[in-house]
């Protein structure tokens, strides 16, 4: 009668065994996962990816920050330095008021109807992180009729309005107690004919603009004063500006923003006379909705309206932006 093996065979020598076994094993198997360059490589793209995805995070999360912050872009200094914004600014708006109108020394009241379309070509470019440069080119096109209340006037104008150039420095970055401070200088160019394309005057100007995230509500204001030069005999009156508004970002790409913006206009003054009641009061309320079409592409249409007699009635445009 045959044994069975298995009895030949010792408890402790079964163990020895099965131990040397799973010995052997694991060498076998390191050595093959040392000396394999898959492995090798596999494991070293395992150590460095979650740096590499937290740097990534990072700087995508920057980047969707300043690309819904893109409404704020006249109030901060969003541009980065060497890079170019293209913008295109369209509206038209029309406007109806009673104005004072001269004609040689005569100055007499009329009411005055404005129909206009401006496009104007804005180019931005970042001097350094923290200061920008900006041009903007103005065309437009106008028609105008005055009453005077015997006899009516009617006129039509197209071609390049007044060009202006600015700078805009952040000089303090929003803290959990502070808001964003930014400072912009800003010069007019009588470029456009008068009286529909351009005012006929050079303007030199500055402001003060603040900015205040409430997430993901954002407050923001801004003041400022221009000041008109004297030319042949005839200033319009310099001007206090200013504006406050609320933007909201409703997720990654769109932002719906309200801004109250004003100006104070003085006094006409003509060869030294200041012709009475020829001080503006202009307020008005724009809507804007920004969203993010591409990566590099902004489409912000606008609806704003006069809430004084001296504001235009109606304005209607849209904004695109691209950025380089």
């Amino acid at each position: 009668m045959w044994a069975d093996p298995a009895s030949l065979v010792s408890g402790d020598d079964v163990f020895v065994a099965r131990a040397l076994v799973v010995r052997i094993l694991t060498v076998v198997l390191s050595a093959a996962w040392l000396f394999c360059p898959a492995a090798a490589d596999a494991q070293a793209a395992k150590d460095a990816q979650p740096a590499k995805d937290e740097k990534e995070v990072r700087e995508e999360a920057e980047e969707a920050q300043r690309a819904m912050d893109i409404f704020l872009r006249e109030q901060k200094v969003l541009i980065r330095r060497g890079e170019l914004w293209a913008e295109l600014d369209s509206f038209y708006s029309t406007d109806s008021r009673d104005s004072f109108i001269g004609s040689g020394a005569a100055v007499g009241l009329a009411n005055v109807q404005t129909k206009s379309v401006v496009s104007t070509l804005v180019l931005r470019y970042g001097l350094l992180n923290d200061l920008e440069a900006d041009v903007r080119v103005p065309f437009v096109w106008a028609e105008q009729e005055i009453d005077f209340g015997v006899a009516r006037q009617n006129r039509e104008q197209a071609g390049l309005g007044d060009v202006a150039a600015s700078l805009r420095y952040q000089v303090w970055h929003e803290r959990a107690g502070s808001p964003d401070i930014v400072l912009s200088l800003e010069g007019r160019f009588p470029t456009g004919d008068e009286p529909l394309l351009g005012t006929g005057h050079w303007n030199v100007g500055a402001t003060i603009a603040v900015v205040k995230t409430f997430d993901p509500v954002v407050l923001f204001a801004r003041v400022g004063y221009n000041a008109t030069l004297e030319a042949r005999g005839r200033n319009p009156g310099d001007q206090v500006l200013y504006q406050m508004g609320i933007g909201y970002s409703l997720n990654e790409r769109v932002s719906l923003s309200t801004q109250l913006n004003g100006a104070v206009v003085g006094s006409t003054t003509i060869n030294g006379t200041t012709v009475r009641r020829s001080n503006l009061d202009i307020i008005n309320l724009q809507f804007s909705v920004t969203t993010l079409v591409t990566k590099r592409l902004f489409v912000e249409p606008f609806v704003g309206v006069g809430l004084s007699k001296d504001a235009p009635d109606a304005v209607v445009g849209i904004n695109i932006l691209s950025r380089f």
